[in-house]
């Protein structure tokens, strides 16, 4: 530790100055190579292509609540066009009334709510899975319908 009457010596100034220049100018170099670099092709396709999701799809919430939903296309990057039916359940008060609607795309998943629930779809591998959150939870693994 220097005393307040010793002097810094100006070599060791010399080597701080150098220090300090040289991580001014190789952040910034490091930063425009890192932006330069290839973006992962597959993460690209996915947050902004549908087409893995476009066909009808079949699955049930816990084995009781059974639907299909059709994604029919996508008309914009952030949207796509769905048509969800459920099965008629009349204990449960669920009508087989097709429901059309437009749900949001974004980073490779398509979600919709209404006043008591939100679902949302997403790829694990090839497998489409679906959750169920509000008044109820359930998650389930999708199949193509015939």
């Amino acid at each position: 530790m220097l005393k307040s009457t010793q002097t810094i010596p100006w070599s060791y100034l010399r080597r701080l100055c150098l220090l300090s220049l040289v991580m001014s100018l190789a952040l910034p170099l490091y930063r425009w190579w890192l932006n330069d670099q290839p973006k992962g092709v597959e993460q690209d396709r996915v947050s902004l292509d549908a087409s893995a999701f476009l066909g009808k799809w079949q699955g049930s919430w816990s084995g009781v609540v059974e639907f299909t939903i059709d994604f029919k296309r996508q008309p914009n990057a952030q949207q796509i066009e769905v048509v969800l039916q459920h099965v008629a359940n009349a204990a449960l008060g669920i009508d087989d009334k097709p429901r059309h609607f437009i749900a949001d795309f974004k980073q490779g998943e398509v979600s919709y709510r209404d006043t008591d629930y939100q679902t949302r779809y997403w790829f694990k591998g090839s497998e489409l899975w679906a959750e169920l959150t509000g008044k109820q939870h359930a998650i389930t693994v999708m199949s193509r319908a015939n």
